[in-house]
């Protein structure tokens, strides 16, 4: 399991844990008008992958979808 912290550029705006695309999306929509966030690698598997992937509030469906099982030293993401 991942934990990813999403910290809202907004300083009177409080950040947010989660470990799964839902549930950013819940947390997202409930912080609204507040839209823009960094996105912080806090624990679990592929630390070196989410950060050469440079996750992003951009791509982080994609780190869900297709980066997420990969491990660290594999190769395999190269062809994503």
């Amino acid at each position: 399991m991942i934990t990813i912290c999403a910290v809202s550029y907004d300083t009177s705006a409080a950040a947010f844990y989660f470990s799964t695309i839902a549930e950013y999306n819940e947390k997202y929509t409930k912080r609204l008008p507040v839209e823009e966030y960094e996105i912080q690698f806090i624990d679990g598997d592929n630390p070196k992958l989410f950060s050469e992937a440079v996750i992003c509030q951009s791509n982080l469906e994609f780190w869900f979808d297709s980066l997420a099982d990969l491990d660290d030293n594999s190769d395999a993401g190269m062809n994503v």
